[in-house]
C-alpha cells in the first residue's frame, strides 16, 4: 500500500488529540485526513470518506464509545484498518477487541512500541496488541491496588458520570449477576445454594464499599489529574489548554 496514508482519529481529550495529531504530521508515511472529539463524528466520517487508518479511543465522554464505533466500521469496511487506544488499564476491551478482528490495540502508557510504528506495522498488516502497564498511577493509588470492580467504578469516573449514574451502572450490573444466577437456582442442591447465597452478599457488600471509597477520594483523584494533565499539555504545546474543564475527565497520553 503506497504512503502516505491517510489517518482518522477520534478522542476526547484535548491533549491525547494533539499527541497524536504532532506524531502524524510529522512522519511522512502519514496524512492527517481528519481529527474528531467524538467516535461518531469518526462513525459519520467513515460513511462518505475513506481512510485507511483509523484511531479511537475507547473512553467516550458523549455518544458513542470507541469499541462499538470500531465493531460498526470494522463490519462495514473491512478495509479501513483500526488501532483502539486507552490510557485504563482495563483488559476486557483487549478480549473483545482481538474477538472482533480489530486489528491493533495501542495502550497509550505501554513502553513497547511508539504511537507511528504501531501505525506503520498495522498499515502493513500486522496486528499490534501493546500489553498492558503494570501499575498504572491514579492520583495517589496504583491500577494494582485496584479489584475489577473498582477499575470498573473508576473507568464510569473517568467517562464523566455523576456519583448517582456510576451506582445507577454499578446496580444493573449487580442486578444481571444475581438475574443470571437465580435461573439455576432450581437445579442446585442446598449446599450450592447457600454458597449462591454467600456469594450475592459478599457481592453486594463490596458494591458498597467500592461506591464508598471511590466518593472519597473523588475529588482529590480528580484534582491530581487536572494538575498533571496541565503540565503535559504546557510541556508538548507551551500555551494554555483551550478549555482546562477537558483536562479533568481522565489523563490520557
Amino acid at each position: 500500500m503506497n504512503t502516505p496514508w491517510s489517518v482518522v482519529i477520534a478522542d476526547d481529550q484535548i491533549v491525547a488529540r494533539g499527541y497524536m495529531e504532532m506524531h502524524i504530521r510529522s512522519d511522512p508515511r502519514f496524512l492527517l485526513e481528519a481529527s474528531f472529539p467524538t467516535a461518531q463524528e469518526a462513525l459519520d466520517w467513515c460513511q462518505t470518506h475513506h481512510p485507511d487508518l483509523l484511531i479511537l479511543d475507547v473512553m467516550m465522554r458523549q455518544g458513542i464509545d470507541g469499541l462499538s464505533a470500531a465493531l460498526q466500521i470494522h463490519a462495514r469496511h473491512p478495509d479501513i484498518r483500526i488501532i483502539l487506544a486507552t490510557s485504563m488499564a482495563e483488559t476486557s476491551w483487549v478480549d473483545q477487541a482481538r474477538q472482533a478482528g480489530i486489528h491493533s490495540f495501542w495502550f497509550k502508557e505501554s513502553l513497547d512500541m511508539p504511537l507511528p510504528e504501531i501505525m506503520a506495522q498495522t498499515m502493513q498488516g500486522a496486528s499490534v496488541y501493546t500489553t498492558t502497564p503494570k501499575g498504572m498511577p491514579f492520583g495517589n493509588i496504583s491500577s494494582d491496588e485496584l479489584s475489577p470492580k473498582q477499575l470498573e467504578v473508576l473507568r464510569y469516573l473517568t467517562g464523566g458520570l455523576s456519583n448517582p449514574e456510576i451506582a445507577e451502572r454499578m446496580q444493573e450490573m449487580y442486578l444481571s449477576v444475581v438475574r443470571k444466577a437465580v435461573q439455576d437456582v432450581r437445579t442446585m442442591q442446598p449446599r450450592a445454594f447457600g454458597e449462591f447465597i454467600r456469594q450475592i452478599s459478599e457481592q453486594q457488600h463490596e458494591l458498597g464499599h467500592t461506591l464508598l471509597q471511590i466518593h472519597t477520594d473523588r475529588v482529590d483523584l480528580l484534582t491530581h489529574i487536572n494538575c498533571e494533565m496541565q503540565e503535559m499539555y504546557l510541556s508538548l504545546f507551551g500555551g494554555e489548554a483551550d478549555n482546562p474543564a477537558d483536562l479533568t475527565t481522565e489523563a490520557r497520553i
